[in-house]
């Protein structure tokens, strides 16, 4: 036939038909009936009822396909070409992009509601970027090396294997609800940690100091196995107590303002140990290891006394009035 052929009643065909022109089933005005369409394999079918299309085996589509509604895949997709969804898609299995062989590995980028927010995987670098912020609720886990670049928060705990820079600002916690945080060294119990709990900074291990110092607490311990001050260094203590307990070197001018109270060794190269300026005197207290015994300058009387045995050896030069008891 060379004209259109109209069927109003059920076509099934058993064999092989050829179809030249356009094929139309139903017409526009919603009347349009079920087509099934069979395959060689047992199952395999491709079904139009109820306004909804069911493929039952593979589905290849070698150009461009549009879906304008909802596609839902019970079975596996696979995509040799290029993917690009529009609309919401929901996978309720494993999304997998290339094969973990290698060799066959593809992008992957999924964009965001901002303009130039995104999450893109190069595979070509094995590299895994975000432009925009990243929020993490639950436990994190980075064994390899980040770079942030922009806002990372994180509402549980965050554990770091490997290197990561920071360009930006790192903040732990918020004002008034603290967290606390680890850094860990390379030998065996070495560590720097920040409690809030308790308002603590803790180092465990050798400690250098190089810039200024302000300490606004209550308190600064130094209790670490030696704590190393290098270049010119300000420490500031401002109505609190410096008390250190464990053995310093000082390399370099270092300012303290504040009292300080030093229980283990202190050592001072490069320089002079001043206390106080002209002018402006200030009390220094050296104990002995017998009770009571101490070296005391009172810098508000101009004053040195010494409890205890006072042995001179070379020339001295005293000026004012001494006494001895």
């Amino acid at each position: 036939a060379s004209g259109p052929i109209l069927f109003n009643n059920d076509l099934d065909v058993g064999g092989q038909m050829t179809l030249a022109g356009a094929l139309t089933v139903g017409n526009a005005e919603g009347s349009g009936p079920d087509v099934t369409m069979y395959g060689t394999s047992s199952s395999s079918f491709v079904a139009w009822a109820n306004d909804v299309l069911t493929v039952s085996g593979d589905h290849e589509v070698t150009g461009h396909a549009t879906i304008g509604g909802y596609l839902h895949l019970s079975a596996d997709l696979d995509v040799d070409g290029s993917a690009s969804f529009v609309g919401a898609a929901t996978f309720a299995g494993d999304l997998t992009a290339g094969t973990a062989a290698g060799g066959t590995s593809v992008n992957m980028r999924l964009y965001g509601a901002a303009a130039g927010s995104s999450l893109y995987w190069n595979a070509g670098s094995n590299r895994l970027a975000l432009t925009g912020a990243l929020g993490v609720t639950g436990a994190a886990s980075v064994s390899g090396a980040t770079v942030l670049s922009s806002t990372l928060s994180v509402g549980s705990s965050f554990s770091v294997t490997g290197a990561t820079n920071a360009f930006g600002a790192v903040t732990v916690g918020n004002a008034g609800v603290g967290q606390t945080f680890t850094v860990h060294g390379s030998h065996a119990g070495s560590f720097t940690r920040w409690v809030p709990s308790t308002n603590t900074l803790t180092v465990n291990g050798a400690t250098v100091l190089n810039g200024a110092i302000s300490v606004t607490a209550p308190s600064l311990a130094v209790a670490a196995t030696s704590v190393s001050v290098t270049g010119a260094t300000a420490i500031t203590v401002s109505a609190a107590t410096l008390a250190v307990t464990a053995t310093t070197t000082i390399v370099g001018p270092t300012s303290i303002v504040g009292i300080t109270s030093v229980v283990g060794g202190i050592g001072v190269t490069g320089g002079d140990l001043t206390v106080g300026a002209s002018g402006s005197g200030q009390t220094l207290r050296v104990f002995g290891a017998a009770a009571n015994s101490a070296l005391v300058w009172t810098g508000s009387s101009n004053s040195l006394a010494v409890t205890g045995a006072t042995s001179i050896t070379g020339a001295t030069t005293i000026t004012g009035a001494t006494a001895v008891t």
